[in-house]
């Protein structure tokens, strides 16, 4: 991949001191996050490029809803948190008031991470809270907590698997909040969203990587559009990640 018209070979190889000549000297929020990210030495370069596309592509959605109560983002299955870091970074503050990082693994140095990307932008410091629960659990707190039931969210799955995508797609449609999903690793056999009669009519040869992974999702699209969604199908640099389809959804007014 390109950048700043140079090669730059995103994987999941850490950005080190070695990739700082790609970030510096640069003005935006991304170099100067990923020049801080190249100092700790540990952070997966393909996770940089991902998650501030991801949170490129889902400002545009923030920007577009009604004004009026303040959303709560849900980034759901978030591990570290750059995802969250990079929307409230982005997002003005009278639209988006927190978000809130809903994953059960700690992850390592994920506190280093903060603290790098909060000291570059303090005004995210307080607005990102990480909440180690499992999805199903957090989502139990949620219909039996009224003041939980009674925010208001955006529900996010930054490369989420295709279980937790579907997941989250009927937590968004059964509230009518909107949603933006990078699903990944697509199962046919697991999904939800996959109607089990069309199994008969499938060549033997069709991988669950390829064509059925944008079946799959179109389909999340067609369930939400049957909600009376508005849906929008969007896509980040292929370089960055196989699975790059974005599943925008927005409830339109009945």
């Amino acid at each position: 991949m390109l950048y700043k018209g140079k090669e730059f070979k995103i994987n999941r190889q850490p950005l080190g001191l070695g990739q700082r000549h790609f970030f510096e000297g640069g003005e935006t929020l991304f170099d100067r996050v990923g020049l801080a990210l190249c100092e700790l030495n540990y952070f997966p370069k393909k996770e940089l490029f991902e998650s501030q596309a991801f949170a490129r592509k889902a400002l545009r959605l923030i920007n577009r809803l009604e004004k009026g109560p303040l959303w709560t983002l849900l980034d759901v299955g978030g591990g570290h948190g750059l995802t969250s870091l990079f929307l409230m970074a982005y997002a003005k503050p009278h639209r988006v008031e927190a978000s809130w990082v809903i994953d059960p693994l700690v992850p390592a140095r994920g506190e280093e991470l903060f603290q790098a990307f909060t000291s570059i932008v303090p005004k995210v410091k307080e607005r990102v809270v990480r909440k180690h629960r499992y999805f199903a659990e957090w989502v139990e707190d949620l219909l039996q907590d009224e003041v939980l039931r009674e925010r208001k969210y955006i529900w996010l799955g930054c490369h989420a698997c295709g279980e937790l995508s579907d997941a989250i797609l009927e937590m968004a449609l059964s509230r009518r909040e909107p949603f933006v999903l990078m699903p990944c690793c697509p199962n046919r056999r697991l999904s939800r969203s996959w109607p089990k009669h069309i199994e008969r009519v499938l060549p033997a040869d069709v991988e669950p990587f390829g064509d059925v992974g944008v079946a799959l999702d179109m389909m999340r699209l067609g369930r939400a559009q049957a909600a009376q969604y508005r849906v929008l199908y969007r896509e980040i640099e292929r370089e960055i990640t196989p699975h790059h389809r974005l599943l925008i959804g927005q409830p339109m007014a009945r």
